[in-house]
């Protein structure tokens, strides 16, 4: 019987040393620079994010998606592939199933799943393998993603995306590779003219902002990280600390309010006075929105120098108050738009909503610091009942829309 004891520990000893011999032995991950993809992909071509956007053409007036008449998208064909920095970090959950990768050129959203910090840290360069991938464009942001995929909403309504996330870990393996770990730089718009390749994040002042984002220029901006100096946060339609509310910004025939949370499950949707980043309430979460502008001066959402920063209901700093009216700000961000259409002029006939989303709460740096934001005794006077209600949706979180 000890015998027979000492043979098993024997032969579990044996066994544990093996694993530990085994677990020793596992390969290290392969950090991809331009020689070690090459060897792998020979016949691979490299593009710029900026050529890789030309092959969709333009997107102005071209984000309605409500048919696939009308949701454009490409499917990929060349084996080609872009190598930029990754300029975003989901880890603060406002960044959500999206790399966003950028090279001198340009910058663009690649659709993968959550937990993307894990594997890829902001300044850390990549290469995209795009083939059998699809370029799809939805409210006029372009992204790299899997086939195009349709839903409900539910309010009932058909929804039609131009691509999808690539979800499965083994197909993100097949196309995305991370490579070295790197920075990124923050440079003048004319440092960046003079040397792309010198600057990753051009800084836009209250003096260039029409240049930089000019018209002319604007599409080629969307999708890059962008630090935007000297911006003054701004109430439009809610009441602001002193009881003081200024007219909403006019998009088309609509009005938008700011700050405030939006439901958009409805039909009309509804939108609401907030004072947080977003709705984050009893296990309710929605998006929330925040003003930011160049031009105190302007009416339209669409004018230029007008951005709002939208913060999405699950980050981690969702339920953080929100600042007060004319606080001044230097915000860090991925310069975005979101409209059905738009020729980028501005006023009642263009659509354009132009968006900025930050990564961390951090990338937002109030000139008076934590002093910019309204106290909690401000926020409890100022929130009225109605703001906390959302309609449709009981208390336990269940949604009532069709009930």
């Amino acid at each position: 019987m000890k015998l027979t004891k000492i043979l098993v520990l024997l032969v579990a000893a044996a066994m544990s040393v093996g694993c530990y011999e085994k677990y020793d032995d596992v390969s290290p991950a392969v950090v991809y620079d331009d020689g070690v993809f090459a060897s792998q992909f020979p016949d691979s071509r490299r593009v710029t994010v900026a050529e890789l956007k030309a092959m969709f053409g333009t997107i102005s007036n071209t984000g309605v998606n409500s048919s696939w008449a009308n949701t454009k998208y490409l499917q990929i064909e060349q084996d080609i592939y872009i190598k930029g920095k990754v300029t975003s970090d989901d880890e603060q959950g406002n960044i959500y199933k999206s790399l966003y990768v950028q090279d001198h050129t340009g910058g663009i959203e690649v659709k993968l799943t959550n937990g993307n910090y894990l594997r890829y840290r902001q300044g850390q360069w990549v290469y995209v393998r795009l083939q059998d991938l699809y370029l799809g464009n939805y409210r006029m942001m372009l992204s790299i993603g899997g086939a195009p995929t349709e839903s409900y909403n539910k309010a009932g309504e058909h929804k039609y995306y131009a691509n999808s996330n690539l979800e499965n870990r083994i197909t993100i393996a097949e196309h995305v590779f991370a490579g070295e770990q790197d920075e990124l730089r923050t440079g003048s718009y004319d440092q960046w003219k003079a040397d792309p390749m010198s600057v990753d994040i051009i800084t836009v002042t209250p003096e260039n902002y029409t240049s930089v984002l000019g018209k002319s220029v604007r599409e080629s901006m969307f999708g890059r990280l962008i630090r935007f100096e000297g911006l003054t946060h701004r109430y439009a339609g809610v009441a602001n600390e002193q009881g003081v509310t200024r007219p909403g910004l006019k998009s088309g025939s609509f009005e938008n309010i700011y700050p405030s949370w939006l439901y958009t499950d409805p039909r009309p949707t509804v939108t609401k006075g907030w004072y947080h980043w977003a709705y984050s309430v009893n296990g309710k979460s929605l998006y929330g929105s925040m003003l930011f502008v160049y031009d105190t001066s302007a009416e339209y959402c669409s004018d230029a120098g007008v951005y709002s920063m939208r913060t999405s209901g699950y980050s981690r700093f969702a339920k953080r108050n929100a600042p007060r009216d004319n606080e001044k700000a230097n915000i860090t961000a991925i310069y975005g738009i979101y409209a059905q259409r738009s020729d980028y002029t501005g006023g009642a006939n263009d659509y354009a909503s132009y968006q900025l989303s930050v990564s961390r709460v951090e990338d937002v740096e109030f000139v008076n610091g934590d002093a910019a934001l309204l106290t909690d005794a401000e926020v409890e006077e100022l929130t009225t009942d109605d703001m906390r209600t959302v309609p449709w949706i009981d208390d336990d979180g269940e949604d009532l829309i069709g009930d």
